[in-house]
């Protein structure tokens, strides 16, 4: 139901969501690289100097997403061909331990805009700065359904991508694990998957 809503939402006010929440992470971007950087055991410079990218993929794909209109073109034979643009559904977006938000945001960013919703599971390591990133996007007024965030590990990964409802998988992880991820994918439906090793 959440997927359903999402994608009806009027693409200014998902555009609006979207840059609520890249407002919201310049504003915390102290307390975010800090949170990083003791996470992962990156100096805090080179932290802050990721974040600092962090609001722009929410800003780009917000613009991006208010010039995803349909088309229409006459081709060969008098014929009219139609564009229209249709999210996914739920899609599964897989992070690793050493980015946990720089990545994520990334991946769901382009996700949200094109009215995805979308169910996260960070690395069992670095689980924290996602779930912050969850309750924010909350406080910025995202639905209810629309950001998810599973934790666990592998087991949890592997309940997620073989799940009936999930109809794109993004993983950025080892190489091995893609290979288990995209045969899970591959047996249980024919989801869409790209994976980064």
């Amino acid at each position: 139901a959440a997927a359903q809503g999402w994608a009806a939402t009027d693409p200014d006010e998902r555009a609006r969501l979207l840059r609520a929440l890249a407002t919201l992470l310049r504003e915390r971007m102290a307390e975010l690289a800090e949170l990083e950087s003791a996470i992962t055991g990156r100096p805090i410079r080179e932290m802050r100097a990721q974040m600092a990218r962090i609001p722009e993929w929410l800003d780009y794909f917000a613009g991006i997403l208010l010039g995803l209109e349909g088309s229409s073109n006459q081709v060969k034979g008098g014929f009219l061909t139609w564009t229209r643009y249709r999210p996914y559904g739920v899609c599964a977006l897989l992070t690793p331990w050493n980015h946990p938000v720089l990545i994520l945001v990334k991946k769901l960013a382009a996700a949200l805009a094109a009215g995805n919703t979308v169910v996260v599971k960070p690395s069992e390591l670095a689980p924290v700065t996602p779930l912050l990133l969850s309750a924010w996007a909350a406080e910025v007024g995202f639905p209810a359904g629309v950001i998810n965030i599973v934790t666990g590990g592998a087991v949890a990964g592997e309940a997620l991508v073989a799940h009936p409802d999930v109809a794109h998988i993004d993983l950025t992880g080892g190489t091995a694990t893609g290979r288990r991820v995209a045969s899970a994918a591959a047996a249980s439906k024919d989801a869409a998957a790209s994976c980064r090793a």
